[in-house]
């Protein structure tokens, strides 16, 4: 399904809720991601997850009996690790490595549409599809060497944006990485723990590629990344 698909069906959900106000239900929430991204990386290469919140606010409207659609607007910080090692041995010395570790943090401006099914008393599941906004990008590079602290460096860097770094006395330049827009969808469930609380697990795939030009590693084409998001979160009915 593409994007004007996709925004049509977002306008057609929003007329459709108001032209029933009354039966609109508003909530806030606040949750905790363990965000990822997925994709192609080069095979010297290990990938893992990092902590991130989404918060937000919530409209759900009642179509039928145990039919809800349900609106969200949330701001999510994601992204993902990825890290270069190298260990040596060295008989004066013992062991040692060196790492290059890289940190891409994403905030995203995330707007879901759910259709949630009651499938018993206070539990539905949920499902539909997500328009995500980047509000920023940062890419954290470190490197570091256990036997020589003074070699260890940082560089941080615009993903957003074209821009120039320096290490080790030369000067680099660089392309923006990361595509403003993120096409995902949704899958999970929320409990009611009574009228005013409700806890919602949730799980978070991307389906189009966020990475533009991706040239760390020996890899100088594009990672294919997609955002990959574990989300639990805790909301409160006004």
């Amino acid at each position: 399904m593409n994007t004007k698909r996709i925004l049509g069906l977002i306008m057609f959900f929003c007329t459709t809720i108001a032209i029933s106000q009354s039966n609109i239900k508003y909530s806030a929430k606040i949750g905790l991601n363990i965000a990822s991204l997925s994709g192609e990386y080069p095979s010297e290469l290990s990938h893992k997850s990092k902590t991130g919140i989404n918060i937000g606010g919530v409209a759900e409207y009642k179509l039928k009996e145990k039919i809800y659609l349900q609106g969200e607007f949330l701001i999510s910080t994601q992204g993902g690790i990825s890290e270069y090692r190298v260990n040596y041995y060295n008989p004066q010395m013992g062991n040692y490595y060196e790492s290059q570790t890289q940190t891409l943090k994403l905030t995203y401006i995330n707007i879901p549409f759910l259709l949630k099914y009651n499938i018993v008393n206070h539990l539905t599941i949920d499902a539909g599809p997500q328009l995500g906004f980047i509000l920023s990008g940062k890419n954290v590079l470190q490197y570091t060497d256990s036997t020589d602290p003074s070699n260890n460096e940082t560089i941080e860097l615009n993903a957003l944006q074209d821009g120039t770094f320096t290490s080790g006395g030369v000067t680099y330049s660089y392309k923006s990485s990361i595509k403003r827009m993120d096409l995902s969808l949704n899958i999970g469930g929320t409990y009611d723990i009574n009228d005013k609380f409700y806890v919602q697990a949730r799980y978070n795939r991307g389906i189009s590629n966020i990475d533009k030009n991706s040239t760390a590693g020996s890899n100088t084409s594009s990672w294919n990344l997609k955002n990959s998001v574990f989300q639990l979160s805790v909301g409160y009915k006004f």
